[in-house]
């Protein structure tokens, strides 16, 4: 299988130069897991994950969704107004998130019956989506330039401060606050790593910058932020709708479980399956400007994802609630249930996610929609069936992974077809 991921191409070099600092992040992830899953309970896991999808669900949008078109121009001096876009968008979003924190607090706390934790975290929700935002914006420029040694500086510096500040608090008995700090210093701090990284190149660039182009980028990517937008709202659904419908039928605790089975099944896509997708991106891109074929590239990473993604989730499928609880302490058996339910469904899905950026190569987004709308049913008709009708969240995880895995394999056969048409 290694042999066939390191054919002596530059798209399988920049994928393995970008894994190998990407290792050494989830490393530290992994290694420490063990001792912060016996520091931190699952009721302060599933309130760090009730928070952190209320940031996801705002941060998907900090910078417009022009960020993600920063790859796709011929120039350079192009990019650096999609750049420049995405950056002032991501200040307006994050001082639009400070003012509506406050209404909140002030005027619907007593009333939303919020506790003293959930409004002292309020007062941070800024930094968290303009940090998040800052990240997207910069991963991109970075992509787009193959600067993968930078992407992988900020995920190393993020792991290791997060990690740290986990277990320093952890053994302070901060609860769901040491998830939360560890979780913003190390979105902060790695952020000033990449900037410093890309800050030379970017500001060699910043002549170009002027309101006519940025006007003008606006209105040429405009799919971005008016198409792509109703797609990552209904994307984010599909994880966040779960913990939505899991905190209302069942507990805390049934929330945290859920959230750190997320944390561990996401581990494969954030240690390979994001430096394939973002190498992808990079030279479909690349070959579309250059009006090459696609297909090929499309089905080789395809064929290398899924061979790749293999292992994890036949080893969770045989043996997950007993590795969780050996690994991670007996607490987390439960989530370890989940983890071999939701197996396939996540194997189909890392899959996809290595590729999906083929959408906004071909200038396919709008069909992609319709796909995620359906998603977003499946997550509604399984979850209702788990909460109100089997009252087993487990019964609600078995109907939900079964159905997104064949809606994930037929996105997968579009996908195949959509770069075959475009030829």
């Amino acid at each position: 299988m290694m042999s066939y991921f390191s054919e002596r191409s530059e798209f399988s070099k920049n994928i393995l130069t970008l894994v190998s600092g990407t290792a050494i992040s989830q490393a530290i992830v992994l290694a420490l897991s063990p001792v912060i899953s016996r520091m931190y309970t699952p009721f302060e896991f599933g309130v760090f994950g009730t928070y952190m999808s209320i940031v996801s669900a705002i941060a998907i949008f900090s910078a417009g969704r022009y960020e993600l078109a920063i790859v796709l121009p011929e120039k350079d001096e192009e990019a650096i107004n999609l750049f420049a876009i995405a950056f002032l968008i991501n200040i307006l979003v994050s001082i639009c998130s400070f003012i509506i924190s406050l209404v909140v607090i002030l005027f619907f706390s007593v009333k939303f019956q919020l506790s003293e934790n959930i409004i002292f975290w309020l007062y941070f929700l800024p930094l968290f989506v303009f940090s998040i935002g800052c990240y997207q914006i910069l991963s991109n420029w970075a992509n787009r330039k193959k600067n993968y040694k930078s992407i992988s500086y900020y995920r190393i510096s993020n792991s290791m401060i997060t990690a740290s500040t986990n277990i320093g608090l952890g053994v302070l008995k901060s609860g769901s606050t040491g998830l939360l700090m560890g979780n913003l210093l190390g979105n902060i701090l790695s952020v000033f790593v990449f900037w410093g990284s890309l800050f030379s190149e970017i500001r060699s660039l910043s002549k170009y910058v002027n309101l006519k182009r940025i006007s003008d980028v606006a209105s040429q990517y405009k799919k971005f932020p008016l198409t792509n937008s109703f797609q990552a709202a209904s994307d984010i659904f599909q994880i966040n709708g779960v913990i939505y419908f899991i905190s209302y039928f069942f507990s805390q605790a049934v929330v945290g479980s859920f959230s750190y089975t997320i944390r561990v099944l996401q581990a494969p896509m954030n240690f390979i399956g994001g430096a394939i997708a973002q190498v992808f991106y990079q030279e479909a891109s690349s070959l579309k400007n250059q009006n090459k074929d696609i297909s090929g590239l499309l089905s080789s990473t395809m064929k290398k994802s899924a061979l790749i993604g293999l292992p994890v989730p036949v080893i969770l499928m045989l043996f997950g609630p007993e590795i969780f609880a050996f690994v991670f302490g007996e607490q987390w058996k439960e989530a370890g249930e989940y983890a071999r339910i939701l197996s396939p469904w996540f194997l189909f899905d890392f899959i996809r996610a290595t590729v999906s950026q083929v959408v906004f190569v071909t200038g396919s987004q709008s069909r992609l929609l319709l796909f995620s709308l359906i998603g977003n049913g499946i997550v509604i008709l399984s979850m209702l069936y788990g909460g109100m009708i089997s009252h087993d969240v487990r019964q609600g995880f078995i109907l939900f992974s079964a159905l997104q895995s064949l809606l994930t394999i037929y996105i997968l056969f579009w996908f195949l077809r959509l770069t075959r048409s475009k030829q």
